[in-house]
């Protein structure tokens, strides 16, 4: 447990710059890291929030997990 903020906040880190660099691939990829760890959190709120995000930078990047990401979408009843 003592590991899971360190990588909350690592990931966060991550994002931001990852924003500030303009790479929607590597944002894809971070935010549905993010969403895993608010599904092992059980927190379906979060998880959907996060993934929302990943699948929007997956279209705009072109990112082949895309689909999955948007199955994982209505799997959680997100998305039609």
């Amino acid at each position: 447990m003592a590991r899971e903020p360190r990588e909350r906040e690592d990931l966060e880190r991550e994002i931001i710059t990852a924003h500030a660099m303009g790479d929607t691939h590597l944002l894809a990829e971070l935010y549905r890291r993010g969403a895993d760890l608010m599904r092992a959190q059980a927190d379906v709120d979060a998880e959907a929030f996060l993934l929302t995000q990943a699948y929007v930078y997956a279209l705009e990047a072109g990112h082949c997990g895309a689909a999955a990401m948007h199955r994982r979408l209505k799997t959680l009843g997100r998305e039609a």
